[in-house]
């Protein structure tokens, strides 16, 4: 049988690495293509076709223009974008191309948009009663700052509206820092979900014993992954609570509360109506008081697919079947239940010389030997 084509738009990303991860056992049945900017990332020597591209942000027609060459000459069964500005690119572009949007692994932009634009989030979240942390936007006004800090307290999270993997978020701790991450434009201001006293503690400790060489403050989250089908239906859902560091995920327990599940399957109603397709990442954590909050969302595979693909959740299957119509062979990776995964790294070697080539040639195939 004719092997599924699928490309991956910056397939040398992590989340590319977790696509690689989840098919391991079963390249057989897939050719694997990425486009990806540049040529380091030592994953991409892993995909059976490789293009180096522009970054898609940077100038999106030439982007554009660039991979609907691609498009046309290897018709890919499925397109997965792998970084947030991918997956706004993607929808836009479904919008222009209603003729080959059944093979992109996204929605409407407006549900794209609302998924990557933290200030969008809380918006979207807000407007149609998803439990999200309370959220402001910069620049915002002195008055307006204290107000916020006095109505949810200290500390308080400031983060870029656009970013992943936890890139810029700084821990609030007084007014004077709050009034200047107010004044910063692009970025936003949220409630802190977690328990303040671990913040207050670590600051005495930094006043008696020095400031430690590493130190994280992301602790235990909630992650919801969810796939709406190209109809608008659940093709699945998956629950963890995951401890993070350096914004990956290097533990995952599966989570059958009533209270994620239900987060689930609002989130789902709410993106479905709005138009979104494929997959859904829903970050929470757990107040204080024991409820679950949301704080972003991310309309991609995520950084734990290949972590929950051992769990027994195969988000690949699902959305090969659901959005290209072909079926995966099962992955041999979880043949009892699986409740918990600890990730590690891996060595990989770095070959200069295909490096040199991609950059040489702006495309590669073949698996080296």
């Amino acid at each position: 049988m004719k092997p599924i084509r699928i490309l991956l738009l910056s397939g040398g990303s992590l989340v590319g690495q977790n696509v690689l991860d989840s098919l391991a056992d079963r390249r057989d049945a897939v050719e694997l293509m990425a486009t990806n900017s540049v040529a380091t990332d030592v994953s991409l020597f892993e995909f059976d076709r490789v293009f180096l591209t522009p970054p898609t942000a940077q100038d999106p027609a030439v982007f554009a223009r660039r991979l609907s060459e691609i498009l046309d000459e290897h018709d890919p069964d499925l397109v997965i974008p792998c970084r947030d500005d991918d997956v706004v690119f993607l929808a836009q572009l479904a919008e222009r191309r209603p003729d080959i949007a059944g093979r992109f692994l996204c929605g409407s932009t407006a549900a794209a948009l609302a998924s990557v634009d933290k200030w969008a989030s809380w918006q979207f979240a807000r407007d149609r009663g998803l439990p999200f942390a309370p959220t402001a936007a910069t620049p915002l006004a002195p008055s307006g700052a204290r107000t916020f800090a006095d109505e949810h307290g200290l500390p308080l999270i400031a983060k870029p509206r656009w970013g992943f993997a936890s890139r810029g978020v700084r821990i609030l701790v007084n007014h004077a820092q709050i009034l200047r991450a107010s004044s910063h434009d692009g970025h936003v201001i949220q409630a802190f979900l977690g328990d303040a006293r671990g913040v207050t503690d670590y600051l005495q400790n930094l006043e008696q014993a020095g400031i430690p060489l590493f130190h994280s403050f992301e602790g235990i989250k909630h992650s919801i992954q969810i796939v709406i089908a190209p109809d608008g239906t659940s093709a699945g859902s998956f629950c963890s609570r995951n401890v993070n560091r350096n914004g990956t995920s290097l533990r995952l327990d599966r989570y059958e509360g009533a209270d994620a599940q239900a987060i689930a399957d609002r989130c789902h109603d709410a993106f479905s109506e709005a138009g979104w397709r494929g997959p859904l990442n829903i970050q929470c954590q757990q107040t204080p008081d024991g409820n679950i909050l949301i704080y972003e969302f991310n309309g991609r595979i995520s950084g734990a697919t290949a972590a929950r693909r051992v769990m027994g959740f195969d988000e690949l299957g699902l959305v090969v079947r659901a959005f290209a119509g072909r079926e995966l062979p099962p992955s041999r990776a979880a043949a009892c239940r699986v409740d918990t995964v600890i990730r590690r790294a891996i060595d990989i070697a770095l070959r200069q010389d295909l490096i040199e080539q991609l950059e040489r040639d702006q495309t590669w195939q073949g698996s080296p030997q």
